[in-house]
């Protein structure tokens, strides 16, 4: 039976990483067809910013435009849309059709004041809060909360992660050491668990899939995670000097790397020439890890520190130092190019095309927009003016 148990496994993955990341690895050299709806839901991209005092959006009429009222307490952006936790205990969600305007407003009280997570996806919302977690639809309707019950012995989550691709959010608990996966797809398989039989054999008490938590046990200290790809069935963080993989279908750890200085929250799942490549920023260089096989796979060295690595122009961006020595570079077939020559960044995100970089400077504050053809677009100072200190993109609805 264990046999039979791994050789599903190795259907649908190979060596850890699913089958279908090879086509998403395609996409990735796709021809011009796909190139053109890449730059059209590129336009349609909206910059968020999170300024000192407010949360603000720029929309594609090239105006700012307030979202509520004081900076909120969390937040978190979707496509089309974004979800707050404001500064008086409420849940607002914001989409924008023509202009930006409140879906959804509840009050959350308690909840709100002693949040520490947000994460949104799959219209659905996850708030962490305390020793609990809080579930609403997207029209701010609470659906479950888990936790409540738990041992007292249990702290709060430590990190919170939407997995479009699983339909999922994942909760990292470090206390007793698990992570949850709670499936947010109401034809999800109903989730077995029992202490003598398991999933595997689908056995045990089977309780309903959707909303429900899948638990994964691993041993403690419990990876700190930051890395979840859209083209894997695995996520990934750091203890001590390792980089530890936890794959969500095996429900295990099924590697550890021994890499002092790694920062997997900057990392990039794609390609390095035709081979699929994990660039994992460590140190002054970015090293390529093989995720079929979980081998060290060539090294880009760099004179500072790596931020992160990005998909942009149908090739990679690196985002190397800080502070006024920071800058972008563009791996072009004569090596690493500077992107442009505009203040160092503070903050940096691809769009959902990969196909522009939104780019935020602290010193002036400052936004612009980077396209892969080397234009640069500034974007209107925000009214509030001070510092920046927080950015996503979120796609258009029209």
């Amino acid at each position: 039976m264990v046999r039979l148990f791994r050789g599903v496994v190795k259907r649908r993955h190979l060596l850890g990483v699913p089958l279908a990341s090879f086509a998403a690895g395609a996409a990735l050299v796709a021809g011009p067809r796909r190139a053109a709806s890449a730059h059209a839901a590129a336009a349609q991209a909206i910059a968020v910013v999170q300024g000192a005092q407010a949360l603000w959006a720029h929309d594609p009429a090239g105006a700012w435009q307030r979202l509520g009222g004081a900076a909120p307490r969390r937040w978190s952006a979707t496509i089309g849309g974004l979800w707050m936790l404001t500064a008086d205990d409420r849940l607002q969600h914001w989409q924008f059709d023509g202009r930006w305007a409140v879906r959804a407003d509840r009050d959350v009280g308690p909840v709100a004041a002693s949040a520490h997570a947000l994460v949104a996806g799959d219209g659905h919302v996850l708030v962490a809060h305390g020793r609990q977690l809080a579930l609403y639809d997207d029209r701010g309707g609470l659906l479950r909360t888990h936790g409540g019950m738990e041992p007292s012995s249990r702290g709060p989550a430590a990190a919170c992660l939407h997995l479009p691709h699983r339909r999922s959010f994942v909760v990292a608990w470090p206390e007793p050491g698990e992570l949850w996966e709670i499936q947010l797809d109401r034809r999800a398989p109903p989730i077995h668990e029992g202490l003598v039989h398991d999933y595997r054999l689908g056995e045990g008490i089977e309780t309903p899939g959707y909303l429900g938590v899948r638990r994964i046990p691993l041993a403690r200290p419990l990876p700190e995670l930051s890395f979840a790809a859209v083209q894997a069935a695995w996520v990934a963080g750091t203890v001590g000097d390792d980089v530890a993989i936890v794959h969500l279908d095996v429900r295990r750890r099924i590697v550890s790397l021994r890499l002092p200085g790694a920062r997997p929250q900057g990392a990039w799942l794609g390609l390095a020439g035709a081979l699929p490549r994990w660039w994992l920023p460590q140190g002054d260089a970015v090293q390529l890890v093989d995720p079929r096989r979980w081998t060290p796979e060539g090294r880009h060295a760099f004179d500072a520190p790596v931020q992160a690595v990005f998909a942009f122009g149908g090739g990679v961006c690196v985002w190397v130092g800080s502070g006024a020595g920071g800058r972008l570079l563009h791996q072009q077939a004569a090596g690493w190019q500077d992107v442009d020559g505009g203040e160092a960044p503070a903050f940096v995100r691809a769009a959902p095309s990969g196909r522009q970089l939104l780019v935020a400077g602290a010193h002036p504050a400052s936004v612009r927009l980077l396209d892969d053809e080397g234009r640069v677009t500034r974007l209107p100072p925000l009214p509030e003016g001070g510092r920046l200190e927080g950015l996503a993109w979120v796609r258009s609805s029209v």
